[in-house]
């Protein structure tokens, strides 16, 4: 079918409970774009949230604000639903956290700064996200923050009447307290509190509790100022003062959007020259930018949109293709990928340089020879681990707080005869899920690609 052929859905970005979302690189003009694919038939409440969630999108589109993610177009096909997004090559939020050390204040400054003022801009809309953490949070090529994952989100404010939100969601950690305890709640201090546990989490590498419960001891000590323990230790004193009114228990005394913007501490502008030197000085792994993509591979020089940033171009697929009639799906829904065989050498040569700052690295090693030893890995981490396929394994086990985390591995085969191990997160939290992967990652230090 016309318009198929022109995009290779190339690697899966994330997944969920109800979908994922992949990657299409145009083979003929080497754009990008996210697609989230959606299952309806998994839950009867799905279909509703999908089309609140692109609602909330449309919204957004008419109205769109630098630090959310673009809407392009949403699509179904029967039980399948697509929606079309900007594809964020800087990865997730939480890639740059480094576990119990975070990140350095002035790019944790800057990103709440971008947060808070995407967040502003919702509200400003009457739309709550619901579901704020640095999974939901991407960066682009410039390092700056987007907003994404409306999955949650919901209208709070419509025609000039408020209303108060009663569903307990989002991601217990990060939610308000006042989410956690099953009464009405503002919607706009809950999106705050989550901003607040973003802010803990980039400064310090850790989470301050698992929920903010009366049951939970480190919570219990927030509310009484005892704050001898980690994260605390690790702020200085002027982020603690700003984060006790941005946590205040009580959602009538926490800090409004504009009074954010007020704190000295959010007003600081952070000029963009420095905060890359600083990233150059941390050894920061930056994904290349399409310019230095495009003078890596001369080719690409002469084709059309590829230092496009507008996606203009990319309207024509979604005229072209009818999810009615699928004649070529094996290019619309790809569980798995062999590069070799599914994707162009352009598109390959693209991937690798795209994945080197996400939680995936290139062995030099045969098919074989990396499932063995993974699988070695694995039983020397004890982690428990289960082969699904000759290229895909599970994991699942309990992070440091007893909580079960649960991601997936896979091994593609990239060129060069190299293997890329991709791991993705499927259910916990996002920080302890890279403490995992970091540590398996430096069992496989003697056979890592360099630069990878």
């Amino acid at each position: 079918m016309d318009g198929y052929e022109e995009w290779d859905f190339v690697q899966t970005l994330g997944e969920g409970a109800y979908g994922e979302v992949k990657l299409a690189i145009s083979n003929k003009t080497s754009e990008r774009i996210a697609v989230k694919i959606i299952d309806t038939t998994r839950d009867e409440s799905v279909l509703t949230n999908v089309k609140k969630e692109c609602a909330v999108l449309q919204m957004v589109k008419k109205s769109p604000h630098e630090n959310i993610i673009k809407f392009l177009a949403y699509k179904m096909n029967g039980d399948i639903h697509y929606i079309f997004l900007e594809f964020a090559c800087g990865g997730e939020l939480f890639d740059r956290i480094i576990p119990d050390e975070g990140m350095e204040r002035i790019l944790a400054q800057r990103y709440f700064q971008q947060l808070i003022s995407g967040i502003g801009h919702m509200h400003e809309l009457g739309i709550t996200h619901r579901d704020i953490k640095p999974e939901n949070l991407l960066l682009d090529r410039q390092d700056n923050l987007l907003i994404t994952d409306f999955g949650l989100s919901t209208i709070f404010r419509y025609q000039g009447k408020t209303r108060k939100m009663e569903r307990r969601c989002g991601t217990p950690p990060y939610a308000a307290p006042e989410v956690l305890a099953g009464i009405p709640y503002h919607a706009q201090p809950a999106d705050i509190w989550s901003c607040g546990i973003v802010l803990v989490t980039m400064l310090a590498g850790e989470l301050p509790w698992d929920a903010p419960s009366d049951r939970v001891k480190e919570f219990v000590a927030w509310k009484k100022r005892k704050l001898m323990y980690t994260p605390w230790t690790k702020l200085k004193v002027e982020e603690i003062r700003f984060l006790e009114k941005v946590l205040a228990v009580n959602p009538k005394e926490r800090l409004t959007i504009e009074q954010i913007c007020e704190e000295q501490w959010v007003k600081t502008e952070i000029p963009m020259p420095e905060v890359c030197e600083r990233q150059k000085k941390k050894k920061i792994k930056r994904s290349l930018s399409d310019e230095a993509l495009a003078m890596s591979q001369p080719d690409l020089l002469s084709r059309p949109g590829v230092l496009n940033d507008s996606f203009n171009s990319t309207r024509h697929i979604f005229d072209t293709i009818s999810f009615s009639q699928p004649n070529h799906p094996e290019y619309m829904i790809l569980s798995q990928l062999d590069l070799t065989q599914g994707a162009s050498q352009a598109t390959q040569s693209i991937l690798q340089r795209l994945v080197r700052r996400l939680t995936r690295f290139l062995i030099k090693k045969s098919l074989e020879e990396a499932q063995e030893k993974i699988q070695s890995v694995l039983t020397q981490l004890k982690l428990q681990f289960k082969q699904v396929s000759p290229t895909q394994y599970t994991v699942n086990t309990r992070d440091a707080r007893g909580k079960i985390l649960s991601f997936k591995i896979q091994l593609l085969e990239m060129l060069e005869n190299n293997i890329l191990l991709d791991f993705r997160l499927s259910k916990g939290d996002g920080i302890e899920f890279k403490k995992s992967f970091m540590s398996v990652r430096k069992m496989f230090k003697d056979c890592i690609v360099k630069g990878h």
